[in-house]
Protein backbone atom coordinates (compact mmCIF):
# COMPACT_ATOMS: atom_id res chain seq x y z
CA UNK A 1 0.00 0.00 0.00
CA UNK A 2 1.13 3.54 -0.68
CA UNK A 3 -0.28 7.02 -0.24
CA UNK A 4 -0.53 9.13 -3.38
CA UNK A 5 -0.59 12.83 -2.64
CA UNK A 6 -2.19 14.91 -5.38
CA UNK A 7 -1.67 18.68 -5.32
CA UNK A 8 -3.71 20.39 -8.06
CA UNK A 9 -1.75 23.38 -9.37
CA UNK A 10 -3.04 26.94 -9.06
CA UNK A 11 -2.81 29.43 -11.91
CA UNK A 12 -2.88 33.22 -11.83
CA UNK A 13 -2.28 35.92 -14.41
CA UNK A 14 0.48 38.36 -13.40
CA UNK A 15 -0.56 40.96 -15.97
CA UNK A 16 -4.24 41.14 -15.01
CA UNK A 17 -6.48 41.12 -11.96
CA UNK A 18 -8.26 37.89 -12.80
CA UNK A 19 -9.04 35.31 -10.11
CA UNK A 20 -6.71 32.48 -9.14
CA UNK A 21 -7.76 29.26 -10.88
CA UNK A 22 -7.01 25.81 -9.53
CA UNK A 23 -6.99 22.66 -11.65
CA UNK A 24 -9.62 20.05 -10.87
CA UNK A 25 -8.63 16.98 -8.91
CA UNK A 26 -8.37 13.81 -10.99
CA UNK A 27 -11.58 11.80 -11.30
CA UNK A 28 -11.94 8.82 -9.00
CA UNK A 29 -14.16 5.77 -9.10
CA UNK A 30 -15.68 6.75 -5.74
CA UNK A 31 -16.68 10.40 -6.02
CA UNK A 32 -15.11 12.36 -3.17
CA UNK A 33 -13.33 9.25 -1.88
CA UNK A 34 -9.63 8.71 -1.32
CA UNK A 35 -9.36 5.19 -2.76
CA UNK A 36 -7.70 4.94 -6.16
CA UNK A 37 -9.14 2.86 -8.96
CA UNK A 38 -6.12 0.54 -8.63
CA UNK A 39 -6.93 -0.17 -4.96
CA UNK A 40 -10.59 -0.89 -5.70
CA UNK A 41 -9.60 -3.15 -8.62
CA UNK A 42 -7.18 -5.00 -6.32
CA UNK A 43 -9.90 -5.57 -3.70
CA UNK A 44 -12.37 -6.75 -6.36
CA UNK A 45 -9.83 -9.18 -7.82
CA UNK A 46 -8.98 -10.50 -4.36
CA UNK A 47 -12.67 -11.01 -3.56
CA UNK A 48 -13.92 -12.52 -6.80
CA UNK A 49 -10.82 -14.18 -8.29
CA UNK A 50 -8.95 -15.27 -5.16
CA UNK A 51 -11.98 -15.85 -2.85
CA UNK A 52 -10.68 -13.47 -0.19
CA UNK A 53 -13.71 -12.15 1.68
CA UNK A 54 -14.04 -8.46 2.51
CA UNK A 55 -13.81 -9.32 6.21
CA UNK A 56 -10.48 -11.04 5.60
CA UNK A 57 -9.27 -8.16 3.47
CA UNK A 58 -10.01 -5.64 6.25
CA UNK A 59 -7.73 -7.71 8.48
CA UNK A 60 -5.00 -7.84 5.82
CA UNK A 61 -5.21 -4.08 5.28
CA UNK A 62 -5.16 -3.44 9.04
CA UNK A 63 -1.98 -5.51 9.24
CA UNK A 64 -0.44 -3.07 6.77
CA UNK A 65 -1.57 -0.07 8.82
CA UNK A 66 -4.59 0.78 6.65
CA UNK A 67 -7.80 0.70 8.70
CA UNK A 68 -10.86 0.46 6.44
CA UNK A 69 -14.33 -0.64 7.53
CA UNK A 70 -15.83 -3.67 5.79
CA UNK A 71 -18.92 -1.66 4.85
CA UNK A 72 -16.67 0.82 3.07
CA UNK A 73 -15.16 -2.02 1.02
CA UNK A 74 -18.69 -3.23 0.21
CA UNK A 75 -19.64 0.26 -1.06
CA UNK A 76 -16.49 0.29 -3.20
CA UNK A 77 -17.53 -3.04 -4.73
CA UNK A 78 -20.93 -1.53 -5.51
CA UNK A 79 -19.25 1.39 -7.27
CA UNK A 80 -17.03 -0.99 -9.25
CA UNK A 81 -20.04 -3.09 -10.25
CA UNK A 82 -21.86 0.03 -11.46
CA UNK A 83 -18.84 1.04 -13.54
CA UNK A 84 -18.47 -2.31 -15.34
CA UNK A 85 -22.21 -2.98 -15.78
CA UNK A 86 -22.15 -1.90 -19.43
CA UNK A 87 -19.22 -4.21 -20.17
CA UNK A 88 -21.01 -7.09 -18.40
CA UNK A 89 -24.21 -6.52 -20.41
CA UNK A 90 -22.20 -6.40 -23.64
CA UNK A 91 -20.38 -9.64 -22.79
CA UNK A 92 -23.63 -11.47 -22.01
CA UNK A 93 -25.30 -10.15 -25.18
CA UNK A 94 -22.28 -11.19 -27.28
CA UNK A 95 -22.25 -14.68 -25.75
CA UNK A 96 -25.98 -15.10 -26.44
CA UNK A 97 -25.30 -14.22 -30.07
CA UNK A 98 -23.27 -17.40 -30.63
CA UNK A 99 -24.87 -20.65 -31.74
CA UNK A 100 -23.98 -22.70 -28.65
CA UNK A 101 -24.36 -21.74 -24.99
CA UNK A 102 -23.73 -23.76 -21.85
CA UNK A 103 -25.87 -22.96 -18.84
CA UNK A 104 -25.79 -24.26 -15.25
CA UNK A 105 -26.83 -22.98 -11.86
CA UNK A 106 -25.56 -23.34 -8.31
CA UNK A 107 -27.20 -22.44 -4.97
CA UNK A 108 -26.13 -19.15 -3.42
CA UNK A 109 -27.08 -18.31 0.18
CA UNK A 110 -28.02 -14.64 0.51
CA UNK A 111 -28.55 -12.78 3.77
CA UNK A 112 -32.14 -11.57 4.12
CA UNK A 113 -32.15 -8.74 6.71
CA UNK A 114 -35.97 -8.69 6.87
CA UNK A 115 -36.20 -12.32 7.98
CA UNK A 116 -32.92 -12.27 9.89
CA UNK A 117 -31.56 -15.36 8.13
CA UNK A 118 -30.29 -16.49 4.77
CA UNK A 119 -32.39 -17.55 1.80
CA UNK A 120 -31.25 -19.70 -1.09
CA UNK A 121 -30.93 -17.92 -4.43
CA UNK A 122 -29.11 -19.05 -7.57
CA UNK A 123 -25.99 -18.10 -9.49
CA UNK A 124 -26.31 -19.10 -13.15
CA UNK A 125 -23.18 -19.56 -15.24
CA UNK A 126 -23.49 -18.84 -18.96
CA UNK A 127 -20.45 -20.09 -20.87
CA UNK A 128 -19.14 -20.33 -24.41
CA UNK A 129 -16.01 -22.06 -25.73
CA UNK A 130 -15.66 -23.26 -29.33
CA UNK A 131 -11.89 -23.73 -29.26
CA UNK A 132 -12.11 -27.53 -29.50
CA UNK A 133 -13.54 -27.37 -33.04
CA UNK A 134 -12.12 -23.95 -34.00
CA UNK A 135 -15.55 -22.34 -33.86
CA UNK A 136 -16.30 -18.63 -33.54
CA UNK A 137 -17.14 -18.43 -29.81
CA UNK A 138 -14.18 -17.59 -27.55
CA UNK A 139 -13.90 -18.96 -24.01
CA UNK A 140 -16.07 -16.77 -21.80
CA UNK A 141 -18.18 -17.06 -18.67
CA UNK A 142 -20.77 -14.61 -17.33
CA UNK A 143 -22.68 -15.09 -14.09
CA UNK A 144 -26.34 -14.17 -13.66
CA UNK A 145 -27.96 -13.85 -10.24
CA UNK A 146 -31.57 -14.96 -9.81
CA UNK A 147 -33.95 -15.45 -6.90
CA UNK A 148 -34.82 -18.98 -8.01
CA UNK A 149 -34.21 -21.72 -10.54
CA UNK A 150 -37.65 -21.99 -12.10
CA UNK A 151 -38.83 -21.57 -15.68
CA UNK A 152 -39.42 -17.83 -15.41
CA UNK A 153 -35.79 -17.23 -14.33
CA UNK A 154 -34.49 -19.31 -17.25
CA UNK A 155 -36.71 -17.53 -19.77
CA UNK A 156 -35.71 -14.09 -18.45
CA UNK A 157 -32.00 -14.89 -18.77
CA UNK A 158 -32.20 -16.42 -22.23
CA UNK A 159 -34.45 -13.82 -23.89
CA UNK A 160 -33.21 -13.34 -27.44
CA UNK A 161 -30.98 -16.43 -27.48
CA UNK A 162 -31.30 -18.71 -30.51
CA UNK A 163 -29.29 -21.89 -30.79
CA UNK A 164 -28.14 -24.96 -28.92
CA UNK A 165 -28.41 -24.75 -25.14
CA UNK A 166 -26.21 -27.28 -23.33
CA UNK A 167 -27.52 -28.06 -19.85
CA UNK A 168 -27.58 -30.78 -17.21
CA UNK A 169 -30.59 -33.03 -16.59
CA UNK A 170 -32.63 -30.42 -14.68
CA UNK A 171 -36.30 -30.98 -15.59
CA UNK A 172 -37.19 -27.28 -15.96
CA UNK A 173 -35.27 -27.10 -19.25
CA UNK A 174 -37.18 -30.02 -20.75
CA UNK A 175 -40.52 -28.60 -19.62
CA UNK A 176 -39.64 -25.26 -21.28
CA UNK A 177 -39.26 -26.88 -24.69
CA UNK A 178 -42.75 -28.35 -24.49
CA UNK A 179 -44.37 -25.19 -23.12
CA UNK A 180 -46.03 -23.37 -26.03
CA UNK A 181 -46.67 -20.27 -23.85
CA UNK A 182 -42.95 -19.49 -23.55
CA UNK A 183 -41.90 -16.91 -26.17
CA UNK A 184 -38.79 -17.79 -28.16
CA UNK A 185 -38.53 -21.33 -26.88
CA UNK A 186 -38.93 -22.68 -30.43
CA UNK A 187 -35.51 -21.17 -31.25
CA UNK A 188 -33.78 -23.29 -28.59
CA UNK A 189 -32.39 -26.74 -29.17
CA UNK A 190 -31.62 -28.18 -25.75
CA UNK A 191 -28.89 -30.75 -25.32
CA UNK A 192 -29.02 -32.31 -21.88
CA UNK A 193 -26.14 -34.00 -20.10
CA UNK A 194 -27.09 -36.05 -17.06
CA UNK A 195 -24.49 -36.82 -14.43
CA UNK A 196 -23.57 -40.48 -14.16
CA UNK A 197 -24.00 -42.02 -10.73
CA UNK A 198 -20.76 -43.11 -9.08
CA UNK A 199 -20.36 -45.51 -6.20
Amino acid sequence: MRVLRTIPPKYACRACEGPIVQASAPARLVEGGMATTALIAHIAAAKYAWQSTLYRQTQILAGQGVVVDRQTLARWMGSAAWLVRGLYDLQLKTMHGFERLFCDETPMPVLDPVRGRTRICQFWAHATDDRAWKGPAPPAVAYVFADGRGKKEIVAQLAGFEGVLQVDGYAAYASLVGDAKVPGRSSWRIVSFTRAATS
